[in-house]
Formats: structure tokens, C-alpha cells, sequence
């Protein structure tokens, strides 16, 4: 038996497209930033972003329209599905559900950005912030 089951959290980092197919039925799609952190061999954490296309089709697709924010997390229920096209295989999920990420992650995640954007305000030019930031990630 074979199972195609996928659960991802990652940023949206494209407003969701609300369209429809010729026969009607309606689809929306949103671009979903899922990162991969490892350690590389000179043993330096590295941050990989792996972008992930997300459909939504039928009764689902307006609601994710109107509930899914670009800069926001989400959780994505759903099952991958692969397009064969002349540009190149298209990879992409197609939901079950999607929910807003409130885990203490998506939390950490969004304080980070918040004492970015309060290190780079105070700074009077850009080495000034980048060592600010710099500064944030050596106190991880």
C-alpha cells in the first residue's frame, strides 16, 4: 500500500492567488518557505530555505485564500504531488488543511525578527547593523 501524507511549517512568503481551473472548480496557491538547518562539514550552522509551492482546490481553496497572510506561519496537511511539464518537473503540495503555526518555535521565530528590526532601527549604517545582527546570533 502506498501512503502520500506530508505535514510542513514554514513561513508564506507570497500572497495567496485565488483562481479557477476552466471546469470551474477553484484553486489557490501560496509560496510556503520551509528551512533546513545543518551543520556543514567545517562545522558552521548553515540555513538552507527550501521554497514549497501549496495548493489548496475546491471548497478549502477560498478559505485558505482569506485566512493564509504572506510573512506569517502555517502548518500544511497534504499530500505531494508532481507535475511533469516541458519546463521541468514541477514539485508541490496539495493541502488537506492548513492552520496557523502557534508552536513556542513560531513564537521564537517572530521574536527574532522583532529584535532584528529593533537592532537594524537603532543602527547609523549598515556594518553598524549586520555587527548588531551578528550580535543576536552569537548569543543564540
Amino acid at each position: 500500500m502506498d501512503i502520500n501524507k506530508v505535514w510542513v511549517s514554514g513561513l508564506v512568503i507570497s500572497e495567496p492567488v485565488l483562481t479557477k481551473f476552466p471546469s470551474g472548480t477553484p484553486i489557490t496557491t501560496f509560496m510556503l518557505q520551509v528551512n533546513e538547518q545543518y551543520t556543514d562539514k567545517n562545522s558552521n550552522r548553515q540555513l538552507r530555505p527550501n521554497i514549497i509551492k501549496v495548493e489548496s482546490l475546491g471548497r478549502s481553496a477560498e478559505a485558505v485564500a482569506k485566512k493564509v497572510c504572506q510573512g506569517k506561519r502555517y502548518m500544511v496537511d497534504g499530500y505531494i504531488r508532481m507535475e511533469h511539464r516541458e519546463e521541468g518537473d514541477e514539485f508541490k503540495i496539495r493541502t488537506f488543511a492548513v492552520y496557523r503555526d502557534e508552536s513556542n518555535e513560531a513564537a521564537l521565530y517572530s521574536e527574532g525578527i522583532r529584535q532584528a528590526i529593533s537592532a537594524v532601527k537603532k543602527s547609523r549604517d549598515l556594518p553598524t547593523a549586520i555587527k548588531k545582527l551578528e550580535g543576536l546570533l552569537a548569543s543564540d
